[in-house]
């Protein structure tokens, strides 16, 4: 009996420790859920307000005109952030791409696939390297209305590449991003193109295909595609990504060429690029031919290089002769940028004929 009444008095004891325990547990998640939930609520409504954050206010006034490159946080958070290294990866180097397996914050970058239909060339490169490995269906492609000399050296060698990895950057009057062609700067691109393709006889490809649909990655998509003309083609005397830029102050954007109101344009190198030498002596050539032939036509900074990597180095990391050119900002009208892409076209093409003739 007294060995039950002891047993029974340490069953007792722990019995009420239990209870005490459990208790207590009950009193913590109580005291939890009221702090969290608040908190929660809190960060969602913060989310939802950036997500209303505005596409068209940027980030930072610009008056001195010392950043080239600044992109809307807007735009990065495609109406709902599921992951903050969506937002980290776009600017910091240490996040890397794809999959890696020794790397759990590393964003899913899927294969990028070119679409033919937004592929626009000439109808036949002279160059044998370049036309006997491109295969295009005839839809979405422009064809020159003129016969390419074939007497011409340019004709037979020069081939320049145009593409844009923030396809939607528009001007006015559309947003500052759009889709349509006729106000973004695919119609720079376009008119650049064609400029060259009827007026010079230069071989051009404008790729007018979306990379910015998920806009941290651009330049990831964008050098998919730059690689894969690389592939195929071997090279190219320019390859050129067109932007527009983020300025406000119109006055830092816009002259006189000509009589004509122009959107001035920049360049823009990553420093860090094993390449970045020979895109610098590239860069120094076209800045002066544009001087010489339209002054004025560049902006007050020429060029942007305070970069030292960029994302991906702006893929000019890719060949001796990758650029990335700003036409204009998003104070800019279309037809702004319209005349300033037929002057950049004459440039261009000087460059390419002191090149081979």
């Amino acid at each position: 009996m007294a060995y039950k009444s002891i047993k029974k008095g340490k069953y007792n004891s722990h019995n009420g420790m239990n209870k005490f325990y459990f208790n207590l547990l009950i009193i913590v998640l109580i005291i939890l859920f009221l702090t969290v939930l608040p908190i929660k609520m809190n960060t969602r409504n913060t989310i939802q307000n950036k997500d209303k954050f505005s596409m068209n206010t940027p980030l930072t006034k610009d008056k001195n005109e010392n950043i080239g490159m600044i992109k809307r946080i807007a735009y990065e958070f495609e109406s709902k952030i599921k992951d903050p290294i969506t937002i980290m990866s776009r600017e910091l180097i240490f996040f890397k791409s794809g999959n890696d397996k020794n790397n759990k914050n590393c964003t899913d970058i899927k294969p990028f696939v070119i679409n033919n239909d937004d592929i626009s060339k000439i109808n036949s490169l002279q160059n044998e390297n370049y036309d006997k490995e491109f295969s295009l269906d005839d839809k979405g492609i422009i064809k020159t209305s003129k016969i390419v000399n074939k007497n011409s050296v340019v004709s037979k060698k020069a081939c320049i590449l145009i593409y844009h990895s923030h396809t939607s950057e528009g001007y006015r009057p559309k947003d500052s991003h759009t889709r349509d062609n006729n106000y973004n700067v695919c119609k720079v691109g376009d008119i650049i193109a064609n400029e060259l393709r009827e007026k010079y006889k230069i071989n051009v490809i404008h790729d007018k295909t979306i990379h910015d649909k998920s806009y941290i990655k651009s330049y990831y998509n964008s050098r998919e595609a730059v690689k894969n003309y690389l592939k195929k083609y071997k090279s190219f005397d320019i390859i050129i990504d067109i932007h527009r830029d983020e300025i406000e102050d119109k006055r830092l954007v816009t002259g006189k060429v000509n009589g004509k109101s122009v959107a001035k344009y920049m360049f823009v190198l990553a420093t860090g690029n094993p390449h970045y030498s020979k895109n610098r002596a590239l860069v120094n050539k076209l800045i002066a031919i544009s001087d010489k032939l339209y002054p004025g036509l560049l902006r007050n900074i020429k060029l942007y290089d305070k970069y030292k990597r960029g994302i991906t180095y702006f893929n000019q990391d890719l060949s001796d002769n990758a650029i990335l050119m700003e036409v204009g900002g998003n104070s800019n009208n279309i037809d702004e940028a319209k005349n300033s892409a037929a002057f950049i076209a004459k440039i261009l093409a000087e460059y390419i004929y002191n090149k081979y003739e």
